[in-house]
């Protein structure tokens, strides 16, 4: 059985979920669901974030690097967002920015870009 549910809502970036199910010889099911995410707004963002603002927010001392633009229906479906925002919770910050650096290495396009990045673990 295959199901595909299209999503028709505008405050989402789930663009559809696929679920389907498996039997084995016992009789057992195994559903599997899956996500997909679009990722076009915040591209979007990134972009504008380069042409207008130089990757930065404020002025003076108040200045603010954008790291990232991600969509919050990442951070409960990306598994390395997952482990991220469960070192965060934790108060591990090393591994937090560990985590979180290798998903901008996989996904370049959601970060704004710079001469040199730079993480702090304090």
């Amino acid at each position: 059985m295959d199901n595909r549910y299209p999503i028709d809502n505008k405050d989402s970036n789930i663009c559809y979920q696929d679920l389907t199910t498996e039997w084995d010889e016992f009789g057992k099911a195994r559903y599997h669901l899956q996500t997909r995410v679009s990722l076009d707004e915040a591209i979007r963002q990134v972009q504008f974030d380069n042409e207008r603002l130089g990757g930065r927010l404020g002025k003076g001392s108040d200045e603010v690097i954008i790291q990232a633009e991600i969509p919050l229906e990442l951070w409960a479906l990306d598994p390395l967002l997952k482990r991220a925002a469960f070192f965060r919770e934790h108060g591990d910050i090393a591994h937090f920015t560990h985590y979180f650096k290798m998903f901008l290495d996989l996904q370049p396009q959601l970060a704004p870009d710079f001469q040199k990045r730079i993480y702090t673990v304090r």
